[in-house]
Order: C-alpha cells, then structure tokens, then sequence
C-alpha cells in the first residue's frame, strides 16, 4: 500500500514539482495551476467524481475540462482520513478553516465522542458533532457555529450545510436553556432528546430524532414535519416511538427558538405551557380516554393542511361538549401560521397522556 500510494500519489508531485509549466495550456480546476496535460480528474473520489470515459454527458457540451494538478491530488487523499465515521456508514466533517490546529481539534473531539459517550455506547455522527460543539459553548463565550461548513455521508451520499449565524443562535439558546428533570438532573434542551428515537420508521431500522432535528435546523428548515409525525405515533400509543410527550414539548420549544431567530415570533414558551395545560383539562373533562385521542388526531390533521379554520370547527365542538371556554390564544393567533401552528402543537401534546416521568420537568432555569 505504501509502494503504491506513493507511486500513484506521491511521484507525480515531485515530477509537476521538478518540471517548466511556463507553456502549459491548461489550469487545474481546483486551484488554478498551469498544466502540461488533463490527466487526473475527479474520478477516483467516489461519491463527488464520475468516470469522465463512461459519463461524458455530466459534463458541459460533452467536454469535461475537470481536471487538477497532481498536487491538487495528493491533497485530496487526505479527504477520507479527516472524515469521521461510525459502524453504520455515517460520516461527518466539519470545515471549521479558520485554522489548522481547530480543524483538527473540532474534528477530533466529534471522533472521541462517536467512539465512546458517558454511557459506553456508540453515537451517531451527527450526535457526536452536537455533544462536542456543547461543550465547546460551556467553555467559550465566543465561540460560533456561524459560517461553519459540516459535510455528513449518509446513504452513499454527501451532504454539505453551512450553518447561518441564526441556526448557529439557536442552538446555542438551545443548549443554554436548562430544564431540571423530576430526578433533579439538569439538562440542556438538546441534551434531552439525545437518546430519544422512532423505531422502524419508514424503511429505516431507527430514526434517531436527535439527528433529524440537527439535520433539518442545519439546512435552515423548521422542525414542524418531524414533531407532526412524532405527536401521530404518540396520539395512537404506538410503541416504536421511543420518547415522551415532555420530551415532544422540549421538541416544540426548540422549535420556537427557531421561529423567534428567523421570523421574529412573538410567541413564549409560557403560552406553550399555558396551551398544553388547556389540552390537559380537555383530556381530563372526557369520560372516555377514546374521545380524546380522536379529538388529537383530528386536530393535528387539519394542523398538517394548515386549515386554521377546520381545526378551530373541531376545537369550538370539542369546547361547547364540555361547556367550556376555547382558549383565546387561537383566535388571536388565526393570523400567523407559524404562531397557531405551535400553540396547536402543544396543545394536541396535552390531550396525550405522558407515559413516563423521564424527561419531565420540575424547574426551568
């Protein structure tokens, strides 16, 4: 391996190296070096080049000119070693290029974190990314996400995501906003739903929804999609769903800090605890337990075709069987999709019961 590594790599360095490129006609595509011929293209980085003699129709006008230096090369051998990768074949780098040494140093400790946690166990890569960036926020208060590139592979597939200053806010907010458990532990919002997941969801073995709320916050998209499917496996008990409906609150506020950052809501979470304690008393004002868990998928139903107008019919019915007052948080939000959104959210969390004490809340500090 060595012998060829060099051979292939190495020796076509020091040959460009020794070599006149005073009349070269051609420039690598990478970095602009004069070059005597198109010999080396992207071809041996599986998953970024193609086979430029099979494929020449990924090319414009069938004329590839996608081609680097035998330096260029080298340097991207290097690609596999800075990626870090676990026993699922995921990967994840993080581009943070202010300088050598904290590349190396934020892209080592996600290494250390993917290999062991606190509890002995293997994490996912994007956990590991977030867990080392945690402490990184405990220990820096300059310290930014901002502008940082993080390339994941997934599915055979890369992805790049350069995380805005807003994303890189909130979840900073996020890892600073603390909620002590009823077991007196203290945890971050985001340290909360670390070992939350979904089984067999969707073809997939395990949805860890740790990482799809990271996945989907990185790539600057709300989290709505993800807590609709959660709250319909949680309305009808289903079993592979492996967090609780405290946790789905701690989901939803997350989601808040998103909607505060990016569209400047006005909305609290006090009013999320307000609207979920409502949906309590609902729950609790039905002699039956049946009643209240087709009231929440109702309600979340007309939520996913955002038609404020059939969720308020569905609530007005609910509210006058009872002989009970609608809460007038709806009506003053029937304006703003993504505040109405929210509040219905955790007010369908109230009328599901939570199965479990872990990661219920006590204090909020």
């Amino acid at each position: 391996l060595y012998e060829d590594y060099k051979k292939t790599f190495v020796e076509p360095v020091i040959e460009y190296l020794k070599n006149d490129h005073k009349w070269d006609v051609y420039q690598c595509f990478t970095c602009g070096r004069p070059m005597k011929e198109q010999k080396y293209s992207y071809s041996f980085l599986n998953g970024l080049g193609y086979d430029v003699n099979r494929k020449n129709s990924n090319a414009w006008i069938f004329n590839n000119d996608q081609f680097m230096c035998p330096i260029c090369r080298f340097m991207y051998t290097a690609v596999s070693a800075g990626f870090n990768y676990n026993m699922s074949s995921q990967g994840i780098f993080v581009n943070q290029n202010q300088n050598l040494l904290a590349l190396a140093k934020a892209n080592n400790a996600i290494l250390r974190k993917m290999r062991l946690d606190a509890t002995n166990e293997r994490v996912t890569p994007w956990r590991a990314f977030a867990l080392s960036f945690q402490q990184e926020f405990t220990s820096s208060s300059r310290f930014t996400l901002a502008n940082i590139q993080v390339v994941s592979y997934q599915n055979g597939q890369y992805r790049f995501a350069l995380i805005p200053k807003k994303i890189a806010n909130v979840l900073r907010q996020a890892n600073e906003r603390k909620v002590q458990l009823q077991n007196g532990e203290v945890k971050s919002l985001l340290a909360i739903l670390s070992n939350t997941y979904i089984q067999s969801f969707r073809g997939q073995d395990s949805l860890q929804i740790y990482d799809a709320m990271l996945q989907r916050l990185l790539v600057s998209a709300n989290l709505n999609t993800l807590i609709n499917n959660i709250l319909q496996m949680k309305i009808v008990d289903n079993a592979n769903a492996n967090i609780t409906v405290n946790q789905v609150m701690n989901l939803i506020e997350i989601n808040l800090l998103y909607f505060k950052e990016m569209n400047n809501l006005s909305l609290t979470k006090e009013e999320l605890s307000h609207m979920r304690g409502s949906g309590k008393i609902l729950r609790e004002g039905y002699d039956n337990a049946n009643k209240a868990q087709t009231l929440a998928y109702r309600l979340l139903q007309a939520l996913k075709i955002q038609n404020n107008d059939q969720f308020m019919n569905i609530l007005l019915d609910a509210y006058l069987y009872q002989k009970k007052l609608v809460p007038k948080n709806f009506i003053q939000a029937m304006n703003s999709q993504e505040e109405f959104n929210q509040l219905g959210y955790a007010f369908i969390a109230g009328l599901i019961p939570n199965n479990s004490t872990e990661g219920g809340k006590v204090n909020e500090k």
